[in-house]
């Protein structure tokens, strides 16, 4: 009778055994730190590109950038290099005009340059000014005189305005050489792609962390099978054999 009763028990199982506890997740470690490392890098930069607004605007604003400057109601020579130049005021002074002579008094025609290769900006002044274009020109290196005049109509123009002629691509150029500022803006990106990383990473590591389990053991062929417990405060209990 208890052999027979021994061998029922043995095909049913033997009691659950619990799994040992899980260890820490490499993944929520790997989180934690891409979490820790992109704050970091986030501040560190955040700081150093605002840092760099000064150098942003020395190349956007023609007041700072070396621009040919002409006053307005004043015969002024000026010095060009080759390429496309394009003649910028406030936008208070939207309602003027300008005028290019070449050395032996032609008038240089406004033409519209080709697209720039590497794209095309928008002055934009230190404290937020913004420019009208009101010329330009695709021209060869030399020597010019411009002349800028209010229009006949004019409502928006200033006789003590001054007119900035600059080259279209300087701009592009001089912020292309800002190689520190570019690189706090990488170190900008850089940290926006790992906080999310990070987050996610710790997120399913935490879970994976919280699930337990049990081990039975099947008492016949002695295979182990891990097993999720329910959610219960009831106690398991064996039978007895009798």
């Amino acid at each position: 009778m208890r052999i027979d009763a021994l061998k029922e028990y043995q095909k049913v199982g033997t009691p659950v055994q619990p799994l040992t506890p899980a260890t820490k997740s490499g993944r929520s470690i790997w989180g934690k730190r891409l979490l820790i490392a992109g704050a970091i890098i986030m501040f560190v930069c955040g700081i150093g590109f605002y840092s760099q607004m000064g150098s942003f605007t020395e190349h956007t604003d023609p007041r700072l950038a070396g621009a040919a400057e002409v006053p307005v109601d004043e015969a002024t020579s000026i010095s060009l290099d080759g390429g496309c130049h394009q003649a910028w005021v406030l936008s208070k002074m939207k309602d003027v005009d300008i005028e290019l002579e070449t050395d032996n008094g032609s008038k240089v025609e406004e033409s519209d340059c080709d697209a720039a290769v590497e794209g095309e900006l928008e002055p934009i002044g230190a404290d937020g000014e913004s420019f009208i274009q009101v010329g330009e020109w695709d021209l060869p290196k030399g020597e010019f005189h411009a002349f800028a005049f209010c229009a006949d109509d004019a409502t928006k123009c200033d006789s003590d305005g001054i007119v900035w002629v600059m080259e279209r691509d300087s701009m592009m150029e001089g912020l292309m050489g800002e190689t520190l500022m570019w690189g706090f803006f990488l170190g900008c990106v850089l940290s926006l792609c790992m906080i999310p990383l990070g987050l996610t990473l710790n997120v399913l590591g935490s879970n994976r962390k919280e699930a337990g389990g049990v081990m039975v053991i099947q008492g016949e062929s002695g295979e182990l099978l891990a097993a999720q417990p329910e959610q219960s405060n009831q106690t398991s209990s064996t039978g007895s054999i009798e």
